[in-house]
C-alpha cells in the first residue's frame, strides 16, 4: 500500500516531468488500456482527465509513417529483458502538430513472472531532432557547395584581413598558381595592375565595399599573365575591423577573348570593306597630283627650264600629298590590326582623333555631311593618355561609324567631336550627331553584347559593347547621355593609366 507521503511525492514528480515536457505512461495488457499522466496528456495535446485511452486510440495518435515502428518497438520491449533501448517516434497531437518523442520502456510482470504490461517515460525531443536535421541539411549543402566550387572552372578563394590566402579551389591553384598562406593576393596580379589594386581596390575593401573588373593575373609558378574578370568583397564576422576576411571569384577570360577578338576582326574588316571605295578615291586624288607634278618636273628639267622657286613649290606639293596618303594608310593599318597584346604607351589624344577623321573624311565629304572637331582651351598634341592606341582608335571609329549611319540620309547632317578636360585626371570626348534621340527600349540594351539594330550583313552588333569594355579596361567610362537633345555619347579617359 502506497503511503500518502509517497503519493504526494509521486504527484510532485509528475508535475516536474510535465513542466519538462516529459511524462509517464502504463499499458495494461489485461484491459488493453493505456494510462497517461498529466505530462503525457500535455505532450499529446489531450485535456486533463482524458486518461486512460484504449491502445487503438493511442495508436491513432502515432504518425502514420511511424505506426509500424511503434508496433515493432513494443514487440522489442516484450522480447527484451527488464529494459528496452530508447526509441523515437513521431506523434500527431490533437491540434495537428507533429512532435518527436523519445521513449524509454520496461516490462511489467506479475508475481509469477508473466508480462502483464509495459510502462515507460516519454519526452519531447522535437527541437533536438529538427536542429539535427537542419545541421545535416546545412552540412549537406556546405559539402555540395564545396564540391561545386572545387569542380568549377572559375577561381574561388578567400584570404585573411591582411590579404594572405586561406583557401583557394583547384582552379585557383592549378591555373593561377595561388598558394595557401603564401604571398598577399595583390602579388598574384600582374605588375601593371598592382598599383591600381593598392590605390583603388584595397581602400574599397577596407571600407567594406566590393569591387569587380578586369585585371591581369600573374601565375608565379608559370610566370604567365592571364586576363581575368575578378570580383572581390569583404565579409564581416564581427563588430571590429579585425573580424573580417576577403573573398573573391574570378573568370579566366582567355577563351572569351579569343572568340571576341575573332569577332572584332570580322567587324573591323566589314567596316573597312564599307569604306574601301571612299578610301581608294581619297588615295587616288593625291596620287594623281603627285603623278602630274612629277611629269611636269620631268618635262621642265628635260627642256632645261629651271625655275628653282617653281620646282620647290611642286616638290612641297608632292611631299604634302605623300604625307596625306601615308596618314590614310597608317589609319587603316591601325584600325585593322590586333592590339590586344600591345603594351600601354603614351599617345596623343588629338592624334588618335585625327586618324579617325582621316578614315571618315571622304565618306562625309561625298555626302556633304559636316564632321567637326572642337578642342577645349589649353589642349594640344602634347596632351597624352597612356593606352593601347589602336584600341582607343577602334572605339572612336565605332562611335563615328554609328553616327555616320544615323545621319547619312540627312541633307545637312553633322557630327561633332568635342575634346575637353574633365574633373580630375581625365579627358572627356563627346561624340554628338544630328540624328534623332535613341528610343529608350534600344538605349537600355545597346551596350549589351551582340545587340544591334542593323540589318543582317551590315554589322555584328559588337561596336558599343566592345567599345565600353575597352574604355573600362583603360579605367575610363563610355556612356550614352539620354538627357541631351541629340544623340550624344561620352568617353572619359585618364591622362595617365596606373601601371
Amino acid at each position: 500500500m502506497i503511503s500518502s507521503s509517497d503519493t504526494l511525492l509521486l504527484k510532485k514528480y509528475q508535475t516536474v516531468l510535465a513542466e519538462a515536457d516529459m511524462g509517464l505512461w502504463e499499458w495494461d495488457f489485461s484491459t488493453n488500456s493505456v494510462h497517461l499522466d498529466d505530462g503525457i496528456l500535455k505532450l499529446y495535446g489531450l485535456p486533463p482527465g482524458s486518461s486512460p485511452l484504449t491502445a487503438a486510440q493511442l495508436f491513432e495518435l502515432i504518425h502514420p509513417e511511424d505506426r509500424r515502428l511503434y508496433f515493432d518497438k513494443n514487440e522489442e520491449v516484450s522480447a527484451a529483458g527488464e529494459f528496452a533501448p530508447d526509441s523515437s517516434i513521431r506523434i500527431v497531437t490533437s491540434t495537428g502538430q507533429i512532435k518527436y518523442l523519445r521513449n524509454r520502456s520496461r516490462q511489467i510482470r506479475n508475481t509469477d513472472g508473466t508480462v502483464i504490461g509495459h510502462m515507460g517515460l516519454s519526452w519531447d525531443v522535437t527541437s533536438e531532432v529538427l536542429l539535427k536535421e537542419e545541421k545535416e541539411k546545412t552540412d549537406w549543402q556546405f559539402q555540395l557547395m564545396i564540391s561545386l566550387i572545387e569542380s568549377s572552372t572559375d577561381l574561388f578563394g578567400f584570404s585573411d584581413k591582411s590579404g594572405v590566402p586561406l583557401y583557394v579551389n583547384q582552379v585557383g591553384h592549378d591555373v593561377f598558381g595561388v598558394q595557401i598562406g603564401q604571398k598577399y593576393f595583390a602579388e598574384y596580379v600582374a605588375k601593371k595592375d598592382q598599383k591600381y589594386i593598392y590605390e583603388v581596390v584595397i581602400p574599397r575593401l577596407r571600407a567594406n565595399k566590393g569591387w569587380e573588373g578586369e585585371v591581369l593575373a600573374f601565375n608565379p609558378m608559370t610566370k604567365e599573365e592571364i586576363p581575368i574578370w575578378l570580383r572581390i568583397f569583404s565579409v564581416k564576422l564581427g563588430p571590429t575591423h579585425s573580424d573580417i576576411f576577403y573573398a573573391c571569384s574570378g573568370s579566366d577570360l582567355r577563351k572569351l577573348k579569343a572568340i571576341q577578338n575573332s569577332l572584332i576582326m570580322q567587324s573591323k574588316m566589314a567596316a573597312l570593306g564599307e569604306m574601301a571605295a571612299e578610301m581608294a578615291h581619297e588615295i587616288n586624288n593625291p596620287l594623281m597630283i603627285i603623278q602630274v607634278k612629277s611629269q611636269m618636273l620631268h618635262e621642265r628639267l628635260t627642256k632645261g627650264v629651271v625655275d628653282a622657286a617653281k620646282i620647290i613649290s611642286d616638290l612641297q606639293l608632292i611631299e604634302k600629298n605623300s604625307h596625306r596618303i601615308q596618314k590614310i594608310v597608317h589609319s587603316s593599318k591601325a584600325i585593322s590590326r590586333n592590339a590586344e597584346l600591345d603594351p600601354y604607351s603614351q599617345v596623343s589624344i588629338l592624334t588618335l582623333i585625327d586618324e579617325t577623321f582621316e578614315i571618315f573624311q571622304e565618306r562625309f565629304n561625298k555626302r556633304k555631311l559636316k564632321l567637326e572637331l572642337i578642342v577645349g582651351d589649353g589642349i594640344n598634341y602634347n596632351d597624352m593618355i597612356e593606352a593601347r592606341g589602336s584600341e582607343i582608335l577602334q572605339v572612336f571609329v565605332n562611335l563615328l561609324n554609328n553616327a555616320y549611319d544615323a545621319i547619312r540620309h540627312q541633307p545637312e547632317g553633322w557630327v561633332q567631336f568635342e575634346l575637353s578636360k574633365a574633373v580630375g585626371n581625365f579627358y572627356e570626348i563627346q561624340v554628338v550627331d544630328s540624328g534623332v534621340k535613341i528610343p529608350k527600349g534600344i538605349a537600355d540594351k545597346m551596350m549589351e553584347p551582340f545587340f544591334t539594330t542593323k540589318p543582317t550583313g551590315q554589322g555584328t552588333g559588337l561596336g558599343l559593347s566592345i567599345s565600353k569594355q575597352i574604355i573600362e579596361n583603360h579605367r575610363g567610362q563610355l556612356f550614352y547621355d539620354s538627357n541631351a537633345p541629340h544623340t550624344r555619347f561620352v568617353v572619359t579617359l585618364q591622362k595617365k593609366i596606373n601601371a
